[in-house]
């Protein structure tokens, strides 16, 4: 049997596809070489706060008290990271850094536009917070924003701050997408997250469940919230199965800036639907269809 997904598009599942938590490469279709590095910072930002969020326990913060990460990354010629220097007196983050960074996939060689292949520096000075609500704030000190990840929520989202992407001021900007007008933004985020999960789907889940031949849908449905963090995923699929790998591919989105209306942050509804095909190929349908014929 073949499996193919749809994501506007066919494309054919023939073999299985390791996924790390982020594909990295996503920003390598980026020509402009400072905006590839911002990607690439912002998707190792996620990996690092993804991996404190394991063991809040681990950070030992008090309410209010922040600990501080100035962190350097090298990103060689030939697609590696590693780690060029690294201050924190907090165990549990240097922890994080290392672990994030061990995981990390090569990526593939970067040209700038005169075709040689190029390095990247990532350079980070972040503040992490846990606040009385048991969230994770990080203030990143380099541009003076901050930007928090809810690891609790304790109470649901005022449903006026919900707005759907179609019709969003402001559209929320993968990193990558920030240059251009709000369409072409929305155009370049469509086209990311469907690559995104395109590249990362676990296709060894979908060629085992021995689905009946046929078209089959996953929908999926997502917030990015103020904070342009994925949150209240939500997926429907034919299998368990299929929904739990839906939920942890768009869980392992980066972190996007928000989406804005009326020049106010708000949660941004985001519709996400993957359509696959089996087709049953077995010697056994293919004699039937011949004598049919």
């Amino acid at each position: 049997m073949k499996s193919t997904f749809v994501l506007g598009f066919l494309f054919l599942i023939s073999s299985y596809i390791y996924a790390q938590q982020l594909d990295l490469n996503t920003c390598n279709s980026i020509t402009e070489a400072s905006s590839r590095t911002h990607c690439l910072k912002s998707s190792v930002d996620t990996l690092i706060l993804k991996e404190l969020e394991k063991d809040l326990e681990m950070l030992r913060l008090q309410p209010g008290v922040s600990e501080k990460l100035d962190l350097e990354i090298e990103v060689s010629s030939v697609g590696n990271f590693s780690i060029v220097s690294i201050n924190t007196p907090n165990f549990a983050i240097a922890r994080a850094v290392n672990v994030a960074i061990s995981s990390i996939k090569p990526v593939a060689m970067y040209k700038d536009k005169e075709g040689n292949f190029m390095k990247s520096i990532l350079v980070f000075s972040n503040a992490y917070t846990v606040t009385p609500q048991n969230k994770i704030q990080v203030k990143d000190l380099l541009q003076n924003t901050s930007a928090q990840n809810e690891v609790a929520i304790d109470t649901p989202p005022e449903e006026d701050k919900d707005v759907g992407f179609a019709i969003i001021e402001n559209v929320p900007v993968f990193p990558g997408c920030e240059s251009g007008t709000n369409a072409a933004k929305k155009n370049c985020m469509s086209i990311a997250i469907d690559q995104f999960v395109k590249e990362n789907f676990n296709l060894s889940v979908a060629n085992t469940l021995k689905l009946e031949p046929g078209r089959h849908r996953i929908s999926v449905q997502f917030k990015i919230d103020t904070n342009g963090y994925i949150s209240e995923v939500w997926a429907k699929a034919p299998h368990p199965l299929l929904e739990a790998e839906a939920k942890r591919i768009i869980e392992s989105l980066p972190k996007m800036e928000p989406g804005r209306q009326k020049g106010k942050e708000v949660n941004v509804m985001y519709t996400l639907p993957i359509v696959f095909q089996i087709e049953d190929d077995s010697p056994k349908e293919k004699k039937k269809s011949r004598r049919k014929s």
